[in-house]
């Protein structure tokens, strides 16, 4: 395969001159909440990208081992919207190892472009309000308020995020439908039909119900072997981020995750 070549428009600093060693240790409520230098943009993505490309796996693959032991450590350590999220992510993925497919990979990538640049902001700016709580500021020219921001088909970012997420599923999964290769018109006519019915709606589902509809939805075909998913399962391998080669397209993910996190922010985008 053809490495993939990202064209930006913007100039701004150059990704390749960013360290990747954390000399010194951000505070995890500047990454979650308050991230101000395209630096806290891109240790947030690096950690989503452990996270959807390594950890989910072994929630998966310990859930087949263990359920029980795995539902009791979800149970008493996240939150309800934690929950929902992680189950979520589950889903989607088992839904493509089980059933591999260009649209099943969008869908997902839909799912995480809302979730993580919206819905995420949304949250934020709940909790810590424009115009503050309690006599207490949370947002000034330095400290800039995020704003979310909604699928646009016709960004490069964008269209780069979903093209770049796609290869490295495929990845993942050992899936090569239509050689590898999407163009940018398969992904906006895909994006635009699907993203209407992907929305993150908790609800007052607490974890004990969402754990009832994950059972329905996916454990029992897990349990029953459905299509032989145990074995896929098992097959699968999780991924180790590698900064040195651009085939893998791991530092396009990032460097994407990264640019739209700092436009969520107002924060300076970076460049190859």
């Amino acid at each position: 395969m053809e490495a993939m070549i990202y064209i930006f428009q913007k100039k701004h600093i150059c990704f390749n001159d960013l360290s990747f060693s954390n000399k010194k240790e951000i505070p995890s409520c500047t990454l979650k909440n308050f991230p101000t230098e395209i630096e806290h943009c891109i240790e947030w993505s690096k950690s989503n990208f452990i996270e959807l490309f390594n950890q989910i796996i072994k929630d998966i693959q310990f859930i087949h081992e263990n359920k029980n032991q795995f539902y009791e450590i979800l149970n008493d350590k996240i939150s309800p919207l934690e929950f929902y999220i992680k189950l979520q992510k589950m889903t989607y993925l088992i839904n493509i190892i089980d059933n591999p497919s260009n649209i099943n990979i969008i869908k997902y990538g839909i799912f995480l472009f809302k979730y993580y640049f919206d819905f995420t902001i949304e949250q934020t700016l709940k909790e810590f309000p424009l115009e503050g709580k309690n006599g207490v500021k949370y947002w000034d020219n330095y400290r800039k308020a995020p704003k979310p921001i909604k699928i646009d088909c016709n960004d490069i970012t964008t269209k780069n995020f979903f093209k770049s997420f796609y290869y490295i599923i495929n990845n993942l999964i050992n899936y090569n439908e239509n050689n590898y290769i999407i163009d940018d018109n398969y992904i906006i006519n895909k994006i635009k039909k699907e993203e209407s019915g992907i929305n993150i709606n908790l609800k007052d589902l607490n974890n004990k119900q969402l754990l009832k509809l994950f059972e329905n939805n996916i454990i029992k075909k897990v349990e029953n072997n459905e299509n032989n998913i145990q074995k896929k399962l098992n097959d699968i391998k999780t991924m180790i981020f590698e900064k040195d080669n651009d085939e893998n397209h791991h530092i396009n993910f990032i460097m994407l995750m990264s640019n739209l996190r700092a436009r969520n922010y107002q924060i300076k985008e970076c460049d190859f």
